[in-house]
């Protein structure tokens, strides 16, 4: 699908009457109208959207720059990688865009501005965007910076413009009365700015003041028997109004992985908590339960073990949590400095086209089915290793895709199966040349074990991991998704779970 067709699909979504590749178009020659040799329509990919668009730093750019101009020049700075920037179009072109709606009444032209991003974010590749997200992230996460940019953008004032871009693509429909809580759209324009700003970019008042709170995380391991150490601290702040807190806690840095180097070609990880105080359990004790993953090569990582309190031993590493806790920070320090490459890894870990594969075995309860009468027919006269065939009439349906495929009969649930329940059940197998494996040294209490997928296979219209054998007991198991066996001669009834994940997924390991 083109960009131009996704771009189709999703104005189809919002109900927006206009198509919106057609609007697009229209603003764009709008916003060009100046320079008729310039006015271009889309082209099919949608990367027109920005051609002739000149990058231009936050000086140069006054209130008589629309929501669609400002736009383009922010595609023209991420190309050209001034994020920096880009980051100041993108907090003015949102806040100039929220202004217009607060004063043209037409609700179905207020949609321009969704179209405009819509289409800016098409204009960028996948790596762009992704380096852009941060970098917004980031600078917005600073309570100070963002100060900076609301008190620039005030200074430049309301847009000098006509709202052309939004009004003439309108359908004319407008409120017949007002909610009683709706807010009221100011004719004043310094107080519609004003409603911009706090509703767009969350800006204090220039009474507003900053409460800052400091923690640290300190984790003691033993690693193959050897001690290592993670000291980690992080800066919570946000704003006040008289003691009342308007603005949510910014985090800095981010919480995302922390790392700490054990060998030349693997790292450790722990996940920094996004704690700022607030009552919870677990940190009202100084207590957490982090996981640690061991990454090999953490540059471009190729296998990934996930450990905790609980999850000791995995392939080739022993790992005893020993203790972790997060403490207070009463005097100030300087802010926490990522290395290259923990920041190099969480751009990683923000990669949901990275994804990784595991294969666990759920051993079931027998009290789940070795009473069910349905299920003891089933299996009379069969020897050795029986696997659950792919279902006669297959739908959409998981279990009846052919892609999981269960015994048929119902289980009786004897235990509670809550996420928690079902991962005690569960044992990790092991990768071994094109086949994966149980190891006999592998129990409950061993370490997920995760490998890179290098394809992927589309399936009926979504996405399931790589086919993969499971060999078991020198059987050939073909796992898709979730595959039953029954191994008579051990009487255990078990399930092989294929699956794949973005590493920001695997032990919790986001990065927001």
């Amino acid at each position: 699908m083109t960009k131009k067709r996704e771009i189709c699909r999703l104005a189809a979504y919002l109900q927006i009457a206009l198509s919106a590749c057609t609007w697009v178009s229209l603003a764009m020659a709008q916003a060009q109208s100046s320079d008729a040799t310039t006015s271009r329509t889309m082209t099919q990919d949608g990367r027109d959207f920005a051609a002739g668009a000149k990058c231009v730093k936050p000086d140069r750019i006054s209130n008589t720059h629309n929501p669609v101009e400002l736009n383009r020049m922010m595609v023209a700075c991420v190309k050209q990688e001034r994020l920096a920037d880009a980051t100041f179009l993108y907090a003015i072109s949102g806040v100039y865009g929220r202004y217009d709606t607060l004063r043209v009444p037409d609700i179905s032209a207020h949609q321009a501005v969704t179209i405009i991003r819509m289409a800016t974010m098409a204009s960028l590749s996948v790596d762009e965007k992704a380096r852009f997200e941060r970098e917004v992230r980031t600078e917005m996460d600073d309570l100070d910076h963002k100060r900076s940019v609301c008190s620039a953008i005030e200074k430049m004032g309301p847009p000098g413009y006509a709202p052309d871009y939004m009004t003439r693509h309108g359908l004319g429909v407008t409120p017949q009365r007002q909610a009683p809580d709706a807010p009221q759209l100011h004719n004043d324009p310094e107080s519609r700015l004003r409603q911009a700003l706090t509703g767009y970019l969350q800006c204090p008042s220039a009474t507003a003041s900053t409460e800052t709170r400091r923690f640290g995380l300190k984790a003691e391991l033993l690693v193959n028997g050897k001690p290592y150490v993670v000291d980690y601290h992080w800066r919570c702040s946000r704003f006040l109004e008289k003691s009342t807190p308007v603005s949510a806690w910014s985090i800095n840095p981010p919480a995302g992985p922390v790392l700490k180097t054990v060998s030349e070609t693997t790292a450790l990880f722990v996940r920094a908590p996004s704690y700022c105080g607030e009552p919870n359990t677990a940190t009202a004790k100084n207590e957490v339960d982090l996981p640690v993953l061991v990454i090999k090569s953490p540059s471009d990582p190729t296998t990934v073990q996930v450990f905790n309190k609980s999850i000791t031993h995995g392939v080739g590493y022993n790992i005893v949590v020993k203790s972790e806790s997060i403490y207070p920070i009463e005097q100030a320090v300087d802010d926490y400095v990522l290395s290259p490459q923990e920041r190099s890894f969480r751009a990683l870990v923000e990669d949901r086209e990275l994804k990784f594969q595991s294969v666990q075995a759920r051993i079931e309860p027998p009290a789940d089915w070795e009473s069910d009468d349905a299920f003891k027919e089933y299996l009379r006269n069969k020897t050795g290793i029986v696997i659950a065939e792919p279902p006669l009439v297959r739908s959409n349906v998981v279990g009846g895709d052919g892609a999981h495929n269960f015994f048929p009969f119902e289980r009786k649930r004897a235990i509670p199966h809550t996420p928690r329940d079902r991962e005690q059940l569960t044992v990790p197998l092991r990768v071994n040349g094109d086949s994966w494996e149980l190891q006999a040294n592998d129990d409950t209490t061993s370490a997920s074990f995760f490998v890179r997928v290098i394809e992927k296979d589309p399936v009926r219209g979504y996405r399931l991991p790589p086919k993969i054998t499971v060999n078991y007991s020198g059987v050939a198991v073909p796992v898709i998704g979730a595959q039953e066996i029954f191994d008579t001669s051990q009487h255990r009834l078990i399930e092989f779970v294929n699956s794949y994940q973005p590493l920001s997924i695997i032990g919790v390991l986001g990065v927001r």
